[in-house]
Protein backbone atom coordinates (compact mmCIF):
# COMPACT_ATOMS: atom_id res chain seq x y z
CA UNK A 1 0.00 0.00 0.00
CA UNK A 2 1.22 3.57 -0.76
CA UNK A 3 -0.59 6.77 0.50
CA UNK A 4 -0.94 9.31 -2.27
CA UNK A 5 -2.32 13.02 -2.62
CA UNK A 6 -5.58 11.51 -4.47
CA UNK A 7 -7.45 14.41 -6.22
CA UNK A 8 -10.34 14.73 -9.02
CA UNK A 9 -10.62 15.82 -12.07
CA UNK A 10 -13.28 18.38 -13.78
CA UNK A 11 -14.53 15.87 -16.02
CA UNK A 12 -16.60 14.03 -13.84
CA UNK A 13 -19.30 16.22 -14.62
CA UNK A 14 -18.34 18.11 -18.00
CA UNK A 15 -20.44 16.33 -19.93
CA UNK A 16 -23.94 16.32 -18.05
CA UNK A 17 -23.44 20.19 -17.33
CA UNK A 18 -22.50 21.25 -21.13
CA UNK A 19 -25.78 19.36 -21.71
CA UNK A 20 -28.03 21.67 -19.88
CA UNK A 21 -29.34 24.40 -22.12
CA UNK A 22 -30.68 26.34 -19.57
CA UNK A 23 -27.56 27.30 -18.46
CA UNK A 24 -25.19 29.79 -19.59
CA UNK A 25 -21.79 29.49 -20.74
CA UNK A 26 -20.29 31.47 -17.85
CA UNK A 27 -22.33 28.77 -15.51
CA UNK A 28 -21.48 25.78 -17.30
CA UNK A 29 -18.21 26.77 -16.31
CA UNK A 30 -18.25 27.96 -12.84
CA UNK A 31 -20.66 24.79 -11.91
CA UNK A 32 -18.03 22.28 -13.42
CA UNK A 33 -15.48 23.20 -11.18
CA UNK A 34 -17.68 24.08 -7.95
CA UNK A 35 -18.57 20.23 -8.68
CA UNK A 36 -15.36 18.77 -8.83
CA UNK A 37 -14.38 21.01 -5.48
CA UNK A 38 -17.71 19.54 -3.86
CA UNK A 39 -16.70 15.85 -4.48
CA UNK A 40 -13.27 16.60 -3.56
CA UNK A 41 -14.64 18.11 -0.04
CA UNK A 42 -17.21 15.74 0.55
CA UNK A 43 -14.56 12.19 -0.35
CA UNK A 44 -11.93 14.08 1.61
CA UNK A 45 -9.61 13.94 -1.17
CA UNK A 46 -6.22 16.96 -1.84
CA UNK A 47 -6.59 17.78 -4.91
CA UNK A 48 -8.56 18.99 -7.86
CA UNK A 49 -7.78 18.92 -11.36
CA UNK A 50 -9.08 22.31 -13.10
CA UNK A 51 -9.61 22.75 -16.92
CA UNK A 52 -11.12 25.52 -19.41
CA UNK A 53 -11.71 24.52 -22.79
CA UNK A 54 -13.30 25.32 -26.04
CA UNK A 55 -15.79 27.62 -26.43
CA UNK A 56 -14.62 29.43 -23.58
CA UNK A 57 -12.52 32.57 -24.34
CA UNK A 58 -9.11 32.00 -21.59
CA UNK A 59 -9.62 36.32 -22.01
CA UNK A 60 -13.04 36.85 -21.59
CA UNK A 61 -13.48 35.20 -17.99
CA UNK A 62 -13.02 37.19 -14.56
CA UNK A 63 -10.28 35.72 -12.98
CA UNK A 64 -11.53 37.34 -9.61
CA UNK A 65 -14.40 35.43 -9.46
CA UNK A 66 -12.54 32.09 -10.53
CA UNK A 67 -9.77 32.54 -7.71
CA UNK A 68 -12.45 33.45 -5.49
CA UNK A 69 -14.08 30.21 -6.12
CA UNK A 70 -10.84 28.28 -5.38
CA UNK A 71 -9.85 30.82 -2.28
CA UNK A 72 -12.64 29.80 -0.14
CA UNK A 73 -11.79 25.64 -0.04
CA UNK A 74 -8.75 24.20 1.38
CA UNK A 75 -8.09 22.45 -1.46
CA UNK A 76 -5.06 22.09 -3.55
CA UNK A 77 -5.22 22.54 -7.82
CA UNK A 78 -3.41 21.93 -11.16
CA UNK A 79 -4.58 22.38 -14.40
CA UNK A 80 -5.11 20.55 -17.46
CA UNK A 81 -4.59 22.87 -20.59
CA UNK A 82 -6.54 22.77 -23.98
CA UNK A 83 -6.77 19.18 -25.64
CA UNK A 84 -8.54 19.95 -29.20
CA UNK A 85 -8.01 23.59 -30.40
CA UNK A 86 -4.35 23.17 -29.86
CA UNK A 87 -1.49 21.58 -31.64
CA UNK A 88 2.37 22.50 -30.65
CA UNK A 89 3.68 20.46 -32.95
CA UNK A 90 2.14 21.55 -36.11
CA UNK A 91 3.38 21.40 -39.26
CA UNK A 92 1.65 24.05 -39.92
CA UNK A 93 3.30 26.69 -38.43
CA UNK A 94 0.79 29.36 -38.53
CA UNK A 95 -1.02 26.74 -35.99
CA UNK A 96 1.97 26.03 -34.35
CA UNK A 97 2.35 29.82 -33.06
CA UNK A 98 -1.51 30.44 -32.16
CA UNK A 99 -1.06 27.29 -30.20
CA UNK A 100 1.96 29.03 -28.46
CA UNK A 101 -0.17 31.62 -27.60
CA UNK A 102 -3.25 29.86 -26.20
CA UNK A 103 -1.12 27.78 -24.04
CA UNK A 104 0.74 30.89 -22.79
CA UNK A 105 -2.67 32.95 -22.10
CA UNK A 106 -3.68 29.67 -19.96
CA UNK A 107 -0.34 29.45 -18.22
CA UNK A 108 -1.04 33.27 -17.32
CA UNK A 109 -4.06 32.21 -15.95
CA UNK A 110 -2.78 29.36 -14.13
CA UNK A 111 -0.01 31.36 -12.23
CA UNK A 112 -2.75 33.87 -11.57
CA UNK A 113 -4.72 30.96 -9.12
CA UNK A 114 -1.40 30.01 -7.70
CA UNK A 115 -1.18 26.93 -9.46
CA UNK A 116 2.07 25.04 -10.68
CA UNK A 117 0.92 21.87 -12.42
CA UNK A 118 -0.13 22.40 -15.54
CA UNK A 119 -0.67 19.36 -17.95
CA UNK A 120 -0.08 19.51 -21.29
CA UNK A 121 -1.22 17.14 -24.68
CA UNK A 122 2.46 17.66 -26.75
CA UNK A 123 0.57 16.32 -30.07
CA UNK A 124 -2.78 16.38 -31.96
CA UNK A 125 -2.39 14.29 -35.10
CA UNK A 126 -4.41 16.02 -38.03
CA UNK A 127 -4.28 15.73 -41.71
CA UNK A 128 -1.22 14.89 -43.15
CA UNK A 129 1.02 15.52 -39.91
CA UNK A 130 1.42 11.49 -39.20
CA UNK A 131 3.70 11.30 -41.96
CA UNK A 132 6.09 13.94 -40.84
CA UNK A 133 7.00 12.64 -37.11
CA UNK A 134 10.73 13.87 -37.17
CA UNK A 135 9.16 17.85 -38.03
CA UNK A 136 6.30 17.50 -35.50
CA UNK A 137 9.14 16.34 -32.62
CA UNK A 138 11.52 19.52 -33.85
CA UNK A 139 8.25 22.47 -33.73
CA UNK A 140 6.58 20.36 -30.77
CA UNK A 141 10.42 21.08 -28.89
CA UNK A 142 10.63 24.88 -30.41
CA UNK A 143 6.85 25.62 -29.02
CA UNK A 144 8.24 23.89 -25.58
CA UNK A 145 11.19 26.30 -25.62
CA UNK A 146 9.14 29.10 -26.38
CA UNK A 147 6.74 28.59 -23.78
CA UNK A 148 9.72 28.90 -21.08
CA UNK A 149 7.49 27.64 -18.39
CA UNK A 150 10.44 26.98 -16.00
CA UNK A 151 11.30 31.04 -16.06
CA UNK A 152 7.40 31.34 -15.56
CA UNK A 153 7.79 29.27 -12.38
CA UNK A 154 5.47 26.56 -13.37
CA UNK A 155 5.67 22.67 -13.70
CA UNK A 156 4.50 22.45 -17.46
CA UNK A 157 4.05 18.39 -17.53
CA UNK A 158 3.80 16.41 -20.90
CA UNK A 159 1.21 13.71 -20.90
CA UNK A 160 2.05 10.44 -22.27
CA UNK A 161 -1.07 10.00 -25.34
CA UNK A 162 -3.31 7.04 -25.79
CA UNK A 163 -2.90 5.12 -28.93
CA UNK A 164 0.00 3.01 -30.34
CA UNK A 165 -0.56 4.81 -33.74
CA UNK A 166 -0.04 8.52 -32.37
CA UNK A 167 3.49 10.43 -31.53
CA UNK A 168 3.87 10.41 -27.88
CA UNK A 169 2.38 7.20 -26.65
CA UNK A 170 5.32 5.21 -25.84
CA UNK A 171 8.08 6.39 -23.08
CA UNK A 172 10.69 6.59 -25.44
CA UNK A 173 9.56 9.32 -27.52
CA UNK A 174 8.08 11.24 -24.56
CA UNK A 175 11.76 10.99 -23.23
CA UNK A 176 13.15 12.75 -26.26
CA UNK A 177 11.61 15.69 -24.41
CA UNK A 178 14.52 15.60 -22.07
CA UNK A 179 14.52 19.27 -20.64
CA UNK A 180 10.52 18.38 -19.35
CA UNK A 181 8.87 16.25 -16.80
CA UNK A 182 5.72 14.46 -17.22
CA UNK A 183 2.14 13.44 -16.55
CA UNK A 184 1.36 9.99 -16.27
CA UNK A 185 -1.80 8.43 -17.74
CA UNK A 186 -2.93 4.34 -16.59
CA UNK A 187 -5.43 4.50 -19.48
CA UNK A 188 -3.30 5.95 -22.22
CA UNK A 189 -0.62 3.66 -21.34
CA UNK A 190 -2.66 0.52 -21.22
CA UNK A 191 -4.22 1.09 -24.42
CA UNK A 192 -1.06 1.82 -26.08
CA UNK A 193 -0.21 -1.64 -24.71
CA UNK A 194 2.24 -0.95 -22.12
CA UNK A 195 2.02 -2.35 -18.59
CA UNK A 196 2.21 0.26 -15.65
CA UNK A 197 5.74 -0.99 -14.57
CA UNK A 198 7.15 -0.93 -17.53
CA UNK A 199 6.36 2.94 -18.20
CA UNK A 200 6.59 3.91 -15.04
CA UNK A 201 9.93 2.80 -14.91
CA UNK A 202 11.14 4.06 -18.13
CA UNK A 203 9.65 7.85 -16.78
CA UNK A 204 10.79 7.21 -13.05
CA UNK A 205 11.52 10.50 -11.29
CA UNK A 206 10.21 12.75 -14.46
CA UNK A 207 6.61 11.75 -13.25
CA UNK A 208 4.99 14.57 -11.35
CA UNK A 209 1.62 13.90 -11.65
CA UNK A 210 -0.19 10.54 -12.39
CA UNK A 211 -4.00 10.85 -14.27
CA UNK A 212 -6.23 7.57 -13.54
CA UNK A 213 -8.73 5.56 -15.29
CA UNK A 214 -9.41 2.48 -16.27
CA UNK A 215 -9.25 1.06 -20.13
CA UNK A 216 -8.72 -2.07 -22.12
CA UNK A 217 -5.27 -2.72 -23.48
CA UNK A 218 -4.67 -2.01 -27.04
CA UNK A 219 -8.31 -0.76 -27.37
CA UNK A 220 -9.55 2.62 -27.74
CA UNK A 221 -8.76 5.08 -24.25
CA UNK A 222 -12.68 5.14 -22.79
CA UNK A 223 -12.07 6.31 -19.32
CA UNK A 224 -13.45 3.82 -17.67
CA UNK A 225 -14.23 3.21 -14.01
CA UNK A 226 -11.69 1.69 -12.06
CA UNK A 227 -12.48 -1.75 -12.10
CA UNK A 228 -14.31 -2.22 -15.19
CA UNK A 229 -11.34 -2.49 -17.32
CA UNK A 230 -8.15 -4.45 -17.27
CA UNK A 231 -5.52 -2.41 -15.68
CA UNK A 232 -3.65 -3.66 -12.26
CA UNK A 233 -3.88 -0.56 -10.20
CA UNK A 234 -2.12 -2.72 -7.42
CA UNK A 235 0.86 -2.76 -9.94
CA UNK A 236 -0.11 1.08 -10.67
CA UNK A 237 0.66 1.94 -6.63
CA UNK A 238 3.67 -0.69 -6.47
CA UNK A 239 5.41 1.11 -9.77
CA UNK A 240 5.04 4.46 -8.25
CA UNK A 241 5.81 3.38 -4.22
CA UNK A 242 9.52 1.93 -5.93
CA UNK A 243 10.29 5.03 -7.17
CA UNK A 244 8.84 7.30 -4.77
CA UNK A 245 6.64 9.34 -5.97
CA UNK A 246 4.83 11.26 -3.95
CA UNK A 247 2.51 14.03 -5.84
CA UNK A 248 -0.74 13.90 -7.10
CA UNK A 249 -3.48 11.16 -8.40
CA UNK A 250 -6.27 12.47 -10.33
CA UNK A 251 -8.78 10.51 -11.16
CA UNK A 252 -10.26 11.21 -14.64
CA UNK A 253 -13.61 9.57 -14.83
CA UNK A 254 -16.73 10.49 -16.99
CA UNK A 255 -19.14 10.75 -14.32
CA UNK A 256 -20.13 11.39 -10.49
CA UNK A 257 -21.39 7.93 -10.23
CA UNK A 258 -17.99 6.31 -11.71
CA UNK A 259 -15.72 8.85 -9.95
CA UNK A 260 -17.66 7.53 -6.32
CA UNK A 261 -17.17 4.47 -7.69
CA UNK A 262 -13.36 4.46 -8.45
CA UNK A 263 -12.43 6.45 -5.81
CA UNK A 264 -13.52 3.95 -2.84
CA UNK A 265 -11.32 1.19 -4.96
CA UNK A 266 -8.21 3.77 -5.07
CA UNK A 267 -8.63 4.76 -1.76
CA UNK A 268 -8.35 0.94 -0.38
CA UNK A 269 -5.11 0.84 -2.88
CA UNK A 270 -3.55 3.75 -2.55
CA UNK A 271 -3.50 4.12 0.76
Amino acid sequence: MIHLKLGVSTTISTGDIYSQDFLTLKEKLFLTQQTAIDFAEMHKLKFVELSILDPHNIKDISQKEFKDMLSTHNLHYTYHAPIFEVNLGATNENWRKLSVKTIKEHISFAQNMNIENIILHPYRPMGLDMFFPERIIENLLISLEELNAKDLGVNLLVENLPHQSELFSTPELLLLLENNNYCFDTAHANCAGYTQTEYINKLAKKIKEVHIIDGQKNKPDMHLPVGKGDINFKETASALKKIKYNGPVILEAFSIEDATTSIKILKDIFR
